[in-house]
């Protein structure tokens, strides 16, 4: 009985031996088929991007020429361009008032000159890049003239200098984010128009804090890649090609004057060894590098002070009733007298760094641009509204219309902000 017994229990335990076979072997099977459909799906998916890429490819080689083409088109009619936004910009001034006023309307018409801008800012973006290029070339050119001596003063009043136009315009390290803080500036007051339509006059300054908050992260970083020196508006946003397509024609008649002239006076001295020695090293150098007069602790606060004033400004009318937004009570004095304060001392502190390092001509240029903003506290409440008062009082009545038409402006916040 006991051999029956065990004989039981191996032919037992070969059946499970046999079992557990069974399904490991049905077990790989299964992971095989889906380890093969796994694959099948990753080669579908990979053909499929493929496929995706080259489509893609396919669709930016037939753009290609076209981009090409509307670039040229960009940097061979840059007054004509120019000339055909701005026509389109006054046009939009030729719309009775009474549409104007009316805030639906006005929403409208900002979003088409929003739209009009963005469209500019592209075309100063694709000439900005190409005048980079063409003065780089330029600066090349002039370098196997010139060497890396000084030019005639005759030439720097006739024409203009490469290396001079190069330094106005934004660094390419820079550029994405003067690009960025240019488009904001573009949409800022469409944004806050259309806010005020949506949500209404009372509900519209968090759309312009969380503008103002963007607005002061770019500049920071401008100030940060800047090492704390001054934050140029010229390098912080996308000049404009107004000023730069004069220059940069400038620039290029003066070197093919200088190529063509056997004038003396517009031409270097005979070049010494030490010259074709500098000259050797300035044919392969690239962009020239803006100067800063240097920094300190005093002019990092001044711009840190700049950048953070006008989210301050909008915070503390955010956080105000409307009756103090509306410049009526003591109260509404506190935004607009601590502003100012914060102001008046970043400038202050700005003059406090002259002392002990000068700034240049093109940073000198940039504080007084700063300190002409300042007049815009006149058109702030509560002050304007006691200016208006006064005014009123002496002035005709048929000059009266012009102070309509400040406070009509006065109604939106980015048009006396100043940042």
């Amino acid at each position: 009985v006991s051999e029956r017994a065990r004989g039981g229990v191996r032919k037992e335990r070969k059946r499970e031996r046999e079992r557990d076979k069974r399904e490991t072997r049905e077990r790989e099977t299964r992971e095989r088929q889906e380890r093969g459909a796994q694959v099948r799906e990753r080669r579908c998916e990979d053909a499929r991007d493929r496929q995706a890429m080259e489509a893609m490819e396919a669709i930016l080689a037939r753009l290609r020429p076209l981009s090409a083409a509307y670039k040229s088109l960009v940097v061979g009619g840059a007054d004509v361009m120019a000339s055909t936004e701005n026509m389109m910009r006054y046009s939009l001034y030729l719309i009775p008032f009474q549409r104007v006023t009316d805030k639906a309307s006005e929403t409208v018409i900002e979003g088409a000159y929003a739209s009009i801008g963005l469209v500019s800012l592209l075309h100063d973006l694709v000439y900005v890049q190409h005048a980079r290029e063409a003065l780089r070339a330029l600066h090349s050119r002039l370098s196997h003239i010139a060497g890396q001596g000084e030019l005639t003063a005759q030439y720097r009043q006739e024409f203009e200098v490469p290396a001079e136009v190069l330094l106005s315009l934004p660094p390419e390290e820079k550029e994405m984010l003067s690009v960025g803080l240019s488009t904001i500036t573009c949409c800022e007051l469409f944004i806050e128009m259309y806010a005020s339509a949506t949500y209404g006059s009372d509900n519209k300054w968090q759309a312009i804090f969380v503008v103002e908050v963007i607005k002061a992260f770019v500049r920071v970083l401008v100030l940060i890649k800047n090492n704390g020196c001054v934050v140029l508006n010229s390098h912080a946003t996308v000049p404009g090609r107004g000023d730069l397509v004069g220059r940069v024609r400038a620039a290029t008649n003066g070197v093919k004057a200088i190529e063509k002239s056997d004038n003396p006076s517009l031409q270097k001295m005979r070049p010494t060894l030490l010259d074709h020695a500098r000259r050797a090293g300035l044919s392969t150098q690239t962009v020239p590098k803006y100067e800063s007069s240097g920094t300190s602790f005093m002019l990092i606060v001044s711009e840190l002070i700049n950048i953070v004033r006008p989210v301050f400004y909008v915070f503390c009318l955010m956080v105000s009733t409307r009756e103090t937004r509306a410049g009526k009570g003591w109260r509404a004095w506190i935004p607009f007298l601590l502003t100012l304060a914060l102001d008046l001392a970043g400038k202050r502190l700005a003059s406090l760094h002259t002392f002990t390092a000068p700034l240049n001509d093109t940073e000198d240029a940039e504080m007084g641009r700063r300190r002409s903003l300042l007049c815009l506290y006149l058109l702030r409440s509560p002050l304007f509204d006691i200016l208006a008062t006064v005014f009123s009082k002496i002035t005709p009545s048929k000059l009266q219309i012009i102070g309509g038409y400040i406070d009509t402006y006065r109604r939106y916040y980015f048009y006396t902000s100043g940042s």
